[in-house]
């Protein structure tokens, strides 16, 4: 039995903002101000034993000029800077290898998003999910690597999610012909669930402004000089 020692990363950060959020002819806005502000993170890892890990996260961010896409009375959408802007939230991951070839991994991440515009009270977003599951199943040797995962939100709030909740699938193999060429397939979303994982729904309320891509797979050969 054994613990890692505490890790703490503290980022001031200035962004620069993207041409979508610019110049998109949909509700790009070109008097944008960059993101500036302050990021922390404090971890902490355990073993429970030679096969097991778990390691547990805080994070928060406060942020001026947050750029947030939202919609207007009339119904479109633009970019625009928040005046402040706090997240927070935790991150609880376990690992365990089941064998010498397969190892699973599970995680829980929480968080919060708050906005405030001049002098009113930090407001929630509704537009960010506060609970987000992550669940991988692995297998790896010599030549293959393979994996299953599981991804779900819950939480969402229904005056921007058609559902509140979400689960979907995806994978991944990858071959290692040599040492050069690698072969590799990826699936994503597996069963074709209709979710977002932003907020934004349609005039009629039924589905989502900003869908998350349906069933999709990509397969490709990489190689190394």
């Amino acid at each position: 039995f054994w613990m890692s020692a505490n890790d703490l990363f503290h980022i001031k950060s200035k962004s620069v903002t993207t041409t979508d959020d610019l110049f998109n002819s949909f509700g790009g806005n070109p008097n944008l101000n960059p993101e500036t502000g302050d990021a922390w993170t404090i971890g902490y890892g355990i073993a429970i034993d030679e096969k097991t890990n778990v390691n547990i996260s805080y994070f928060q961010s406060d942020l001026e000029d947050a750029i947030r896409w939202a919609e207007l009375p009339s119904g479109d959408w633009k970019a625009s800077n928040v005046d402040e802007q706090k997240k927070r939230g935790m991150e609880l991951s376990v690992s365990h290898e089941l064998s010498d070839k397969f190892d699973v991994e599970a995680s829980y991440t929480y968080v919060r998003v708050e906005n405030k515009y001049g002098n009113s009270e930090f407001v929630r977003d509704s537009n960010a999910i506060p609970n987000i599951y992550r669940l991988g199943l692995r297998y790896h040797d010599v030549k293959w690597n393979a994996g299953l995962f599981l991804r779900a939100g819950s939480g969402a709030d229904a005056s921007k999610y058609v559902d509140s909740s979400y689960v979907t699938v995806d994978m991944s193999v990858n071959y290692k012909a040599n040492d050069a060429v690698t072969i590799f397939a990826k699936g994503y979303n597996l069963f074709n669930e209709a979710y977002a994982e932003h907020g934004g729904k349609t005039y009629d309320g039924n589905s989502y402004s900003y869908p998350a891509q349906a069933r999709r797979f990509i397969a490709g050969v990489e190689y190394s000089f």
